[in-house]
């Protein structure tokens, strides 16, 4: 009877053993950063400083899947997510040239299609970012890796509030108080090494809802630009961002 108890605390202590190398092989599974967890992040991360307007947020889902790589490590990204442009869910082809540990890498303002696009706009879109040629770090920009809980953190030191009182002024007063709480909540969109910052925001008046990057400077100077189409306006972006004396290569606290 001895002999029975000892081989049945036996076999349950085995089994426990088992149970607990298995328990511990999913949590590295889900909870390590294995070379598949580390690239979903690297997607994710990226396209959201990428694509302006589709930041990864708490309460805001994405999906990145990588479905082409070049040669030398460029990843097209088909990168899902709401879109603060258009309000509602979009799907962008986004282009990252690298990433390392700190930060990942991309070519600023010339990376992404949102929405439908041709075989030849797909094209051109690798074309502009050297798909299958050596890297060339001088033309990329980079943004340090910051994450929690499934959001993409921002370095910025204002709070929305303040934001938002800076862009009511620019707005102008008069239309405020002639449409009092219009004004949506304002979200971050990039900040650069010289403490400029740029948010999206809209404002609805008589039914019809504008949309607008604000170019935030270090001194609350700001300047605005009305978004007229939500998957056509990079060029116009690229050039409000150039005309304020965007600096571009790394980001804030990168």
């Amino acid at each position: 009877m001895k002999d029975f108890t000892k081989q049945a605390k036996a076999r349950a202590f085995a089994a426990f053993l088992l149970i607990l190398a298995a328990s511990c092989a999913l949590t590295s599974c889900f909870f390590g950063e294995s070379s598949e967890i580390k690239r979903f992040l690297w997607e994710e991360i990226g396209c959201s400083w990428a694509v302006p307007g589709m930041m990864a947020g708490p309460l805001v889902e994405v999906n990145a899947e990588t479905v082409e790589t070049d040669d030398f490590g460029r990843m097209l990204v088909e990168y899902r997510g709401h879109s603060e442009i258009s309000y509602q869910v979009e799907t962008a082809m986004v282009i990252l040239q690298k990433h390392d540990e700190e930060r990942t890498y991309f070519y600023e303002d010339l990376c992404y299609i949102i929405g439908e696009y041709t075989e030849q706009e797909l094209e051109k879109l690798k074309e502009d970012n050297d798909w299958g040629k050596p890297l060339d770090e001088e033309k990329m920009s980079a943004r340090k890796r910051r994450m929690a809980n499934g959001a993409v953190l921002n370095p910025s030191e204002r709070d929305w509030l303040e934001v938002e009182s800076i862009c009511e002024k620019a707005l102008g007063w008069t239309m405020i108080l002639q449409f009092p709480n219009s004004i949506s909540h304002p979200q971050y969109v990039d900040g650069d090494s010289l403490g400029n910052e740029i948010y999206s925001f809209h404002v609805d008046v008589d039914e019809v809802r504008k949309v607008y990057f604000a170019f935030i400077e270090p001194d609350d100077t700001v300047y605005l630009m009305e978004i007229t189409d939500p998957y056509d306006f990079a060029e116009e972006y690229a050039q409000f961002k150039k005309d304020h004396g965007w600096q571009y290569g790394v980001g804030a606290e990168s």
